[in-house]
């Protein structure tokens, strides 16, 4: 895939079993691999299956069917995350255009905005992605 490294490397470092889906030849996401993928690691029933994916290409433009990805990946039993970094500034992010299709989580750089490096990223994830109602660390590490 064209993926942007920012969307590999943190997966990477987790030490999850890492699967990259290809591109077809129109240069989209190849939906029929993806589905034999979901297919395989369904079958596990051991392992969750989360899927993360480029909403748009920072290097082609190309931009991705993200709400039949998002189906597909729901129709499977997975959890479907998209890095908008290179495409929210150009398009309507809804979270929620039908159930199948909506996302689980997603990823902004806001820094593609108006305001530029240093500007800080933002995440949106739904509340059932956290266990934890409690803080892992706290006070931002300015409060002892």
């Amino acid at each position: 895939t064209l993926e942007h490294h920012s969307n590999i490397l943190p997966w990477k470092e987790t030490g999850v079993e890492f699967v990259r889906i290809p591109n077809n030849k129109q240069g989209h996401l190849d939906q029929n691999i993806l589905k034999e993928q979901l297919i395989h690691y369904r079958d596990e029933a051991r392992k969750s299956i989360i899927c993360t994916f480029s909403a748009a290409s920072n290097v082609t433009g190309i931009q991705a069917d993200v709400n039949h990805i998002s189906e597909l990946v729901h129709d499977y039993g997975g959890w479907i995350f998209w890095d908008y970094a290179a495409a929210a500034p150009y398009v309507h992010i809804d979270m929620n255009p039908s159930i199948k299709a909506a996302k689980d989580a997603v990823f902004i750089s806001t820094h593609k905005f108006v305001g530029g490096p240093g500007t800080p990223g933002l995440l949106i994830a739904k509340k059932q992605l956290f266990s934890n109602r409690v803080p892992t660390d706290c006070g931002g590490g300015t409060v002892n």
